[in-house]
């Protein structure tokens, strides 16, 4: 009669109508219903058609065909022949572009019986060339009306970077953005990789540059209207041309800063001798901030390299050695010698590598701070505190038990009181590190933080939640589940914020 009717016992087909016994309530089995494969699925899947029953089973496909030894062994080599006739690197034929490549030419080929021309599968390089500019666009389209929105929502993210070729001494520019949608799942795109063709690198010329390619997207009214915040390192040319728009800047950088000058990696500026910065323009900054360590206070980091002590200048020359040891050995070809031996192959830990400067606690900070795609911004409040914890000797392992510091050294206390002093001078939490921190449930109290801090923070959140839920003050600072009405808010509610929605979650039992 044209309409399904259930049949009790039995389950069929929407398709092909094969029938199969089937006891619902728990009882029966669906192992025959999931091994089904079905003579009219095909079709209906190559027009996007999906019966009633594809919502309640999974799709089966047909298990791929498996290769003989020989056929295997015979692409083996001619792939092998590519890879060291053309001079590419091994793990080329490891890389998800050739693999999904291949896989589309194999489902293509499907449709064709009979053998086909290779020329017709292959593309020239002018071809491919022209092709780039061409799919840049779609993709552009495609990404465009998807970060306007975010822009719109203020939940988008620019990170940019510039950087020059050593080799043909091109200048380029990129930039990534970052988002995560009200499903709470996180976003990254490499919007440009693009020659940086302005005269000289100054903040002027890398602003202009960064206009350009958000203008692209048509994102440059919310980048105007602050709407997008912009992410990066501490160069110069990014500082000034940021100048003024919401930034914050990487944690991990100012880390390896912190540690490059503390062992005299980096050159001091002659004027002053440690370079103080905040870790972001903040809003609310006491109006005599001090613009280089106390020499008082701060002796160790005050010293200059021609003024070191003997203890910590023969704990510079040790690392000095030694890093002319490694050289040596590994110039000798040594390493395999030591390693049948039973020892450890030597290895240099290479300054560009800004993130490998040393095995100490702070190449484990900047591994913890970096979590992929996780969030992070709160990690720069725990990471701070376990540095300054552990260099203040009130460090613990976890089981809770206290790390030693070695200090016996004169050298090696001279360098650990420097890392602390400069740490102190050279890193200031923003208002949006506590903010993170205190909306993680475990380290919402900010124990480690002081009274002022804190107060900014609390202060900084609850701006926030005025904005994004546009209240009024005297609305914002209410306990919504107080029924007694607002007539009664005074000044001195005004000031505690007594059960308004940041004081409640913090006071939750979690």
């Amino acid at each position: 009669d044209d309409c399904y009717q259930r049949i009790v016992g039995f389950a069929s087909c929407f398709e092909c109508k094969d029938t199969y016994t089937y006891q619902s309530g728990g009882s029966g089995s669906t192992k025959h219903l999931l091994r089904h494969v079905c003579s009219k699925r095909s079709s209906s899947l190559e027009n996007n058609e999906e019966g009633p029953m594809g919502k309640f089973m999974k799709l089966i496909k047909l298990a791929p065909l498996k290769l003989n030894s020989k056929d295997r062994t015979i692409i083996q080599d001619e792939f092998t022949k590519w890879i060291f006739s053309s001079i590419r690197p091994f793990n080329l034929i490891s890389g998800p572009g050739l693999k999904t490549t291949l896989q589309t030419i194999i489902d293509i080929c499907k449709k064709y019986q009979g053998s086909i021309n290779i020329d017709d599968i292959l593309v020239t390089p002018t071809t491919i060339s022209n092709n780039v500019k061409k799919l840049a666009g779609y993709y552009r389209s495609l990404l465009r009306p998807i970060l306007i929105e975010q822009a719109e929502s203020g939940a988008l993210a620019v990170c940019p970077d510039l950087w020059t070729d050593n080799h043909k001494k091109i200048n380029y520019l990129g930039l990534t953005v970052y988002f995560v949608t009200n499903g709470y799942e996180l976003f990254t795109f490499d919007l440009c990789c693009t020659r940086f063709n302005e005269i000289g690198k100054a903040g002027e010329s890398a602003l202009k540059a960064i206009r350009e390619q958000l203008n692209l997207f048509g994102l440059l009214s919310y980048m105007d209207n602050n709407k997008i915040k912009f992410a990066g390192d501490r160069g110069a040319n990014i500082l000034k041309a940021l100048k003024g728009y919401p930034v914050i800047y990487c944690f991990a950088h100012r880390i390896n800063n912190v540690l490059k000058l503390a062992i005299y990696q980096a050159t001091q500026n002659n004027k002053k001798r440690v370079l103080i910065a905040l870790s972001t323009p903040a809003k609310k900054q006491p109006k005599k901030a001090p613009t280089s360590p106390s020499p008082s206070k701060h002796g160790e980091a005050n010293t200059a390299l021609s003024d070191l002590p003997p203890k910590p200048e023969e704990v510079l020359k040790t690392i000095t050695t030694s890093k002319k040891l490694v050289k040596y050995v590994k110039l000798a070809g040594l390493n395999k010698n030591i390693e049948e031996r039973g020892g450890v192959a030597l290895k240099q830990e290479c300054v560009v590598r800004w993130l490998s400067m040393s095995n100490i606690e702070f190449k484990n900070v900047s591994s913890l701070v970096q979590t992929g795609t996780r969030p992070s911004l709160h990690m720069a409040y725990i990471c701070i505190n376990k540095l300054e914890r552990h260099l203040s000797g009130t460090g613990v392992n976890a089981d809770g038990e206290n790390i030693d510091i070695y200090d016996r050294h004169e050298g090696i206390d001279f360098f650990r009181k420097r890392l602390i002093q400069l740490l102190k001078c050279m890193f200031t939490f923003d208002d949006k590190h506590l903010a993170a921190a205190i909306l993680h449930p475990l380290y919402r109290k900010l124990t480690f933080a002081s009274t002022y801090s804190k107060s900014i923070a609390h202060l900084y959140v609850r701006e926030q939640l005025n904005d994004i839920l546009g209240l009024s003050e005297q609305d914002q600072f209410a306990d919504p589940d107080d029924n007694s009405g607002t007539d009664d808010i005074g000044p001195t509610a005004m000031i505690t914020f007594k059960n308004d929605e940041l004081e409640r979650y913090l006071r939750m039992n979690i």
